[in-house]
C-alpha cells in the first residue's frame, strides 16, 4: 500500500495541503543522482517553452530541504524547512508553464520523497543514473579540487587524503560495510527501519555512497509509482540527448520542442576526468555494498532500458 504511515510532523503537512491552493508546488522533480549529466538535462528542458527548469531567481537547485548550507542538521536534510518559502520560489511561474525542481541529490535525502509526494502526489520523477564506479569517479575529482581551490577541505577530508578513487573507496567502502553490520542486529520485522538505516549507511559518502542508487530509489518508489519514474541514463543521453528529450517530453506529457543545436549539443557542467584510476578491485568494492549494475532495471523494469557505461565523455 503506498504510501505507508507517515514520519513527518504534523505542521508541515498541514502547511503543505494549506498552501497548495494558492502558490503551486512542482510538477516534477529530477531528483539526480549528481554527476550524472543532470545538468545537461536541465540546460535542455530550460529551453522547452512549457517547462519552468528554473526557480524566479534563475537557481537550477533549491536545495531547499536538503541542503546543509541552509541548516545545519544531520545528512543536510531539513524536511520541517518552511515549505510556503519553497512554494514561493515559483509564485511567477505562469500556469501556462510545467513548474520543475531540479535539485540533483534529491534522490539521497530520506525525507524528501514522502514531503514531495504529500506536496503534489500526481508529480512526475526523473531520475539520472551512470555507471556507479564513474559517477564516484566524477565526484572524486570534482571534490578533490573543489577543496585545493577554496578554504573547504576540512569539510571532505576523506577525499583530500587519498590521492585517487582506488584508494579512497578502500575506506570508504569498509565505513559502509562498518554502518551496514548495524542492521544484522536489527530484527528482521522491523523492515521499515532496517531499509532507513541502509538508506542512512549509504549517505555516510557522497562519492561512493551515493552511486547505490538503488537504495535510494526504493525510498522514492514507497510513495510515487513505477509509472511516475522515468530513470534514464547517462550514456545514452550522451549517444543521443534528443531522444532522451523525446521520452521527458512524454514522460511529463508536453509537445515535442524544436531544441536549439548549440545546447542539445553540449555537455555541461563537467570536469577533465582523470586517468587510470578504474580498476577491477573497484568494482568488487562497490559489488560489496550492492552497487549492481543492474539493480535500477530491477527495481524500476518498466524504464530499464539503458545499461550503464563507464566510457561516456562526462565527467
Amino acid at each position: 500500500m503506498r504510501p505507508h504511515a507517515t514520519s513527518l510532523p504534523v505542521l508541515t503537512l498541514l502547511l503543505a495541503s494549506c498552501c497548495v491552493s494558492a502558490l503551486r508546488p512542482p510538477d516534477y522533480y529530477v531528483i539526480g543522482q549528481q554527476k550524472c549529466g543532470t545538468s545537461s538535462l536541465w540546460q535542455f528542458m530550460s529551453t522547452h517553452p512549457q517547462l519552468q527548469a528554473s526557480t524566479d531567481d534563475g537557481d537550477k537547485e533549491p536545495l531547499y530541504f536538503n541542503s546543509a548550507r541552509r541548516q545545519p542538521v544531520s545528512h543536510g536534510e531539513n524536511c520541517d524547512h518552511n515549505i510556503t518559502g519553497y512554494l514561493r520560489l515559483w509564485k511567477s511561474t505562469p500556469p501556462s508553464k510545467l513548474i520543475g525542481d531540479h535539485t540533483a541529490v534529491l534522490i539521497s535525502c530520506h525525507c524528501c520523497a514522502e514531503l514531495y509526494y504529500r506536496m503534489n502526489p500526481k508529480a512526475k520523477v526523473i531520475a539520472v543514473l551512470r555507471d556507479p564506479v564513474a559517477r564516484s569517479l566524477s565526484r572524486f575529482t570534482e571534490l578533490s579540487k573543489f577543496g585545493m581551490k577554496t578554504d573547504l577541505p576540512a569539510l571532505f577530508p576523506l577525499a583530500n587524503r587519498h590521492p585517487n578513487l582506488g584508494s579512497y573507496s578502500m575506506v570508504a567502502v569498509q565505513a559502509i560495510k562498518d554502518c551496514l553490520k548495524d542492521i544484522d542486529e536489527t530484527p528482521p520485522t522491523l523492515p521499515i527501519i532496517r531499509e532507513m538505516m541502509r538508506f542512512r549507511c549509504m549517505q555516510t559518502s557522497n562519492i561512493v555512497g551515493y552511486s547505490v542508487y538503488s537504495v535510494f530509489l526504493r525510498r522514492w518508489l514507497e510513495f510515487f509509482s513505477p509509472e511516475q519514474l522515468l530513470v534514464i541514463y547517462t550514456s545514452e543521453m550522451e549517444r543521443d540527448p534528443l531522444e532522451t528529450m523525446r521520452k521527458v517530453e512524454e514522460h511529463l506529457g508536453v509537445p515535442q520542442h524544436a531544441y536549439p543545436p548549440e545546447v542539445i549539443g553540449t555537455k555541461f557542467n563537467t570536469h577533465t576526468k582523470a586517468a587510470g584510476v578504474r580498476a577491477v578491485y573497484v568494482e568488487n568494492l562497490f559489488s560489496k555494498v550492492g552497487a549492481g549494475f543492474s539493480e535500477a532495471s530491477d527495481i524500476c523494469p518498466r524504464r530499464g532500458s539503458g545499461p550503464f557505461d563507464y566510457h561516456d565523455t562526462y565527467s
